[in-house]
């Protein structure tokens, strides 16, 4: 099982993963782990969450050295607590989502009180539904490829590159927040920049999956479907937060 999985993925690919470490410190550290034990105002969901998030990644990094090591039995062991830890992580997402909703809303609502900005109740919706694209977008992702990886779990190619795929959407939200300490463009309140260069990087990683796969003998289906889950997800940022039916949807979780 170890010789397969080694040529399903370019070589070293299980170390570079590692890369999403220093990642994670560097891109949220001016916004949380600098004020950790200072900020008296960070709620309890944020850190629950970061606890989660943490153990899955640290999970994910573990899972593919177990496999090189040809602990397979600790592999299977361990990918079963993700049975628990994974709803945990989605459901801790859920909460950070809906509390940074509500208070864009009560940040809105104050300016337009205020005088300082001038938006009706409708817009003032609207505006916070659309701030919520990139959250829910990797929240989809994560849920979507690591239930594919559950489904797949015998499959070897697709159980690998599903889950792949999913530990792929950590990169995400730490790069942009580091691209974004470097790069603030004047008179921008919100620019996707960032984002779409993490994102597009991610799917041109998927597309070269999917060649290599494809090079050496196996089906590049799961790197493909991997791939258009991506793509779905540019595309549903840039259109689909814009429209009524993505603020029904908002309104209707939160």
């Amino acid at each position: 099982m170890s010789n397969v999985t080694n040529r399903i993925f370019f070589p070293n690919t299980v170390w570079f993963l590692f890369l999403l470490v220093p990642f994670i410190a560097i891109g949220f550290w001016p916004g949380y782990w600098s004020t950790l034990f200072g900020d008296i105002n960070s709620s309890s969901v944020i850190h629950i969450h970061t606890v989660l998030i943490m153990a899955w990644v640290a999970m994910s990094l573990a899972q593919p050295l177990l496999i090189l090591k040809k602990k397979i039995q600790w592999h299977r062991r361990l990918g079963k607590t993700s049975y628990i830890l994974m709803p945990l992580v989605l459901i801790s997402l859920y909460f950070l989502i809906q509390e940074r909703y509500l208070r864009r809303l009560s940040r809105m609502s104050e300016r337009v009180a205020s005088g300082e900005i001038q938006m009706t109740s409708e817009q003032i919706y609207s505006s916070a539904a659309a701030s919520l694209d990139l959250g829910l977008v990797y929240f989809l992702l994560l849920a979507g490829l690591y239930s594919l990886a559950i489904i797949y779990r015998k499959r070897i190619l697709h159980h690998a590159t599903f889950m792949f795929g999913a530990i792929l959407t950590a990169l995400g939200p730490s790069v942009d927040r580091i691209i974004f300490q470097f790069y603030s463009p004047e008179g921008v309140v919100m620019n996707y920049t960032a984002s779409y260069a993490t994102l597009t990087f991610t799917i041109l990683l998927l597309g070269a999956l999917a060649w290599y796969q494809k090079r050496k003998g196996y089906s590049s289906k799961p790197a493909l479907i991997t791939m258009g889950a991506y793509i779905g997800g540019v595309l549903l940022i840039e259109f689909g937060s814009k429209t009524s039916a993505w603020q029904v949807v908002v309104e209707s979780l939160f």
